[in-house]
């Protein structure tokens, strides 16, 4: 009977992961949400950025740059996001898949599918998940 219990409660939690997992792909130098373009992108691996761009008039809206600190391990790496208009910064001790970062934006509702930021949303994620590691990092 635990068991059973144990089997429906997994096969619950995977269909509700499944339902609110959004697709997002980088193809072509856009970024698609659920087959919806919403911007235009520019990456460079080597360096470790990704741009985003707005889709109608190429104003770059979101640069996120992947820092390793110039190590070979993953400790001390981070990412940041900087939201070029509202001035936010947002450095989070993470390192991903581009189309991860670009769908932990979303999922805290950074945007919507039509590219426009929002600047209390981004607040938000500020205030929940920046790690101010440049300021704790930096030495005077």
């Amino acid at each position: 009977m635990k068991l059973r219990n144990l089997f429906l409660l997994l096969m619950m939690i995977m269909c509700y992961n499944l339902m609110n997992a959004q697709k997002v792909k980088l193809k072509k130098e856009f970024v698609y949400i659920d087959d919806v373009k919403v911007f235009k992108y520019e990456k460079n691996a080597g360096e470790g950025w990704l741009t985003l761009f707005d889709l109608d008039n190429d104003d770059e809206i979101i640069f996120i740059r992947e820092n390793d600190n110039g190590t070979d391990y993953r400790d001390d790496d981070y990412t940041q996001y900087k939201f070029l208009k509202e001035d936010i910064i947002i450095e989070i001790s993470t390192y991903n898949y581009w189309k991860n970062h670009v769908k932990f934006l979303y999922k805290n509702k950074c945007f919507d599918l039509d590219g426009k930021v929002d600047q209390k949303k981004v607040q938000n994620t500020f205030d929940k998940f920046d790690e101010k590691i440049t300021v704790r990092t930096i030495k005077n």
